[in-house]
Protein backbone atom coordinates (compact mmCIF):
# COMPACT_ATOMS: atom_id res chain seq x y z
CA UNK A 1 0.00 0.00 0.00
CA UNK A 2 1.42 3.44 -0.84
CA UNK A 3 1.63 5.85 2.17
CA UNK A 4 -0.59 8.49 -0.65
CA UNK A 5 -3.28 5.92 -0.23
CA UNK A 6 -2.76 5.47 3.16
CA UNK A 7 -3.24 9.54 4.03
CA UNK A 8 -6.22 9.15 2.32
CA UNK A 9 -7.73 6.45 4.57
CA UNK A 10 -6.65 7.63 7.50
CA UNK A 11 -8.32 11.42 6.54
CA UNK A 12 -11.19 9.37 5.76
CA UNK A 13 -11.14 7.70 9.46
CA UNK A 14 -10.54 10.51 11.43
CA UNK A 15 -13.44 12.41 9.72
CA UNK A 16 -15.70 9.62 11.10
CA UNK A 17 -14.43 9.96 14.62
CA UNK A 18 -16.71 10.70 17.06
CA UNK A 19 -16.89 14.21 18.59
CA UNK A 20 -17.49 13.53 21.65
CA UNK A 21 -17.19 16.24 24.56
CA UNK A 22 -14.04 14.77 26.50
CA UNK A 23 -11.81 16.88 28.28
CA UNK A 24 -10.14 18.09 25.19
CA UNK A 25 -13.23 18.62 23.62
CA UNK A 26 -13.97 19.16 19.87
CA UNK A 27 -12.88 21.09 16.92
CA UNK A 28 -9.71 20.58 14.84
CA UNK A 29 -7.41 22.38 16.10
CA UNK A 30 -3.45 22.19 15.49
CA UNK A 31 -0.78 23.20 17.83
CA UNK A 32 -3.24 25.11 20.57
CA UNK A 33 -5.38 21.73 21.85
CA UNK A 34 -4.89 20.79 25.51
CA UNK A 35 -1.79 18.08 25.10
CA UNK A 36 0.67 20.42 23.37
CA UNK A 37 0.76 19.51 19.59
CA UNK A 38 3.59 20.16 18.22
CA UNK A 39 3.15 22.76 15.52
CA UNK A 40 6.04 24.98 14.97
CA UNK A 41 8.44 24.15 12.62
CA UNK A 42 11.71 25.20 13.90
CA UNK A 43 14.39 21.89 14.83
CA UNK A 44 15.72 22.52 17.64
CA UNK A 45 16.42 20.47 20.77
CA UNK A 46 13.34 21.77 22.34
CA UNK A 47 10.93 20.92 19.51
CA UNK A 48 12.26 18.03 18.97
CA UNK A 49 11.85 16.68 22.71
CA UNK A 50 8.43 18.16 22.63
CA UNK A 51 7.31 16.44 19.26
CA UNK A 52 8.71 13.18 21.17
CA UNK A 53 6.61 14.17 24.25
CA UNK A 54 3.73 14.44 22.36
CA UNK A 55 3.66 11.44 20.13
CA UNK A 56 4.01 9.59 23.11
CA UNK A 57 0.60 10.98 24.73
CA UNK A 58 -1.27 8.40 22.20
CA UNK A 59 0.65 5.50 23.57
CA UNK A 60 -0.16 7.38 27.29
CA UNK A 61 -3.77 7.24 26.82
CA UNK A 62 -3.63 3.72 25.76
CA UNK A 63 -2.32 2.75 28.81
CA UNK A 64 -4.81 4.97 31.01
CA UNK A 65 -7.58 3.05 29.54
CA UNK A 66 -6.06 -0.61 30.20
CA UNK A 67 -5.04 0.81 34.08
CA UNK A 68 -8.84 1.78 34.68
CA UNK A 69 -10.58 -1.56 35.54
CA UNK A 70 -13.67 -2.58 33.45
CA UNK A 71 -17.12 -2.61 34.82
CA UNK A 72 -19.51 0.41 35.53
CA UNK A 73 -17.72 2.13 38.36
CA UNK A 74 -15.08 3.49 35.74
CA UNK A 75 -17.28 3.78 32.72
CA UNK A 76 -17.53 7.32 32.84
CA UNK A 77 -13.57 7.92 33.02
CA UNK A 78 -13.02 5.27 30.12
CA UNK A 79 -15.78 7.07 27.80
CA UNK A 80 -13.44 10.57 28.87
CA UNK A 81 -10.12 8.81 27.85
CA UNK A 82 -11.85 7.20 24.72
CA UNK A 83 -12.79 10.72 23.85
CA UNK A 84 -9.57 11.96 24.45
CA UNK A 85 -8.16 9.62 22.51
CA UNK A 86 -10.17 10.36 19.39
CA UNK A 87 -9.48 14.26 20.08
CA UNK A 88 -5.67 12.96 20.01
CA UNK A 89 -6.38 11.45 16.69
CA UNK A 90 -8.37 14.65 15.09
CA UNK A 91 -5.65 17.05 16.39
CA UNK A 92 -2.31 15.48 14.61
CA UNK A 93 -1.23 14.89 11.02
CA UNK A 94 -1.41 11.63 9.21
CA UNK A 95 2.16 11.05 9.95
CA UNK A 96 2.66 12.12 13.76
CA UNK A 97 -0.88 9.47 13.79
CA UNK A 98 1.73 6.91 12.18
CA UNK A 99 4.48 7.57 14.68
CA UNK A 100 2.43 7.68 17.67
CA UNK A 101 0.69 4.07 16.43
CA UNK A 102 4.24 2.77 15.38
CA UNK A 103 5.64 3.42 19.13
CA UNK A 104 6.12 0.19 21.12
CA UNK A 105 6.69 0.72 25.21
CA UNK A 106 6.95 -1.54 27.85
CA UNK A 107 6.41 -5.26 26.48
CA UNK A 108 6.59 -4.03 22.61
CA UNK A 109 2.77 -3.06 22.99
CA UNK A 110 1.55 -0.25 20.74
CA UNK A 111 -1.33 1.99 21.17
CA UNK A 112 -3.43 -0.63 19.08
CA UNK A 113 -2.26 -3.20 21.87
CA UNK A 114 -3.50 -1.59 23.77
CA UNK A 115 -6.67 -0.36 22.90
CA UNK A 116 -7.60 -3.70 22.17
CA UNK A 117 -7.51 -5.08 25.87
CA UNK A 118 -10.03 -2.83 26.53
CA UNK A 119 -13.30 -3.47 23.88
CA UNK A 120 -12.27 0.16 21.98
CA UNK A 121 -14.54 1.76 20.33
CA UNK A 122 -14.59 0.58 16.27
CA UNK A 123 -13.94 4.09 15.38
CA UNK A 124 -10.76 4.30 16.79
CA UNK A 125 -9.57 0.93 16.04
CA UNK A 126 -10.22 2.01 12.43
CA UNK A 127 -8.02 4.91 12.40
CA UNK A 128 -5.30 3.23 14.48
CA UNK A 129 -5.18 0.41 11.85
CA UNK A 130 -5.74 3.54 8.83
CA UNK A 131 -2.82 5.20 10.08
CA UNK A 132 -0.57 2.03 10.81
CA UNK A 133 -1.37 -0.63 8.92
CA UNK A 134 1.27 -3.27 9.83
CA UNK A 135 0.68 -2.57 13.15
CA UNK A 136 -1.69 -5.14 13.26
CA UNK A 137 0.95 -8.15 12.60
CA UNK A 138 3.07 -6.99 14.98
CA UNK A 139 3.26 -9.03 18.18
CA UNK A 140 4.58 -7.70 21.74
CA UNK A 141 7.00 -9.10 23.79
CA UNK A 142 4.63 -12.17 24.85
CA UNK A 143 3.76 -12.91 21.32
CA UNK A 144 0.30 -11.41 21.36
CA UNK A 145 -0.81 -9.73 18.41
CA UNK A 146 -3.44 -6.83 19.11
CA UNK A 147 -6.08 -9.34 17.48
CA UNK A 148 -5.22 -12.06 20.47
CA UNK A 149 -5.79 -9.58 22.74
CA UNK A 150 -9.37 -8.29 21.30
CA UNK A 151 -9.97 -11.79 21.57
CA UNK A 152 -9.40 -12.19 24.79
CA UNK A 153 -10.85 -9.43 26.25
CA UNK A 154 -14.53 -9.08 24.95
Amino acid sequence: MSGRGTNRNLGRSVQNLGTGGGRGGGGTGGASDSYGSFGGRGSTADDSFAHAQDINQLHYLCETVSSLAAGPDNFEEREEVWDDIRHWLRTHTAEEARQAAELTGEYKTTALHLACRNVPPVDIVDVLLSAAPDTVEWEDSFGWLPLHYACANG
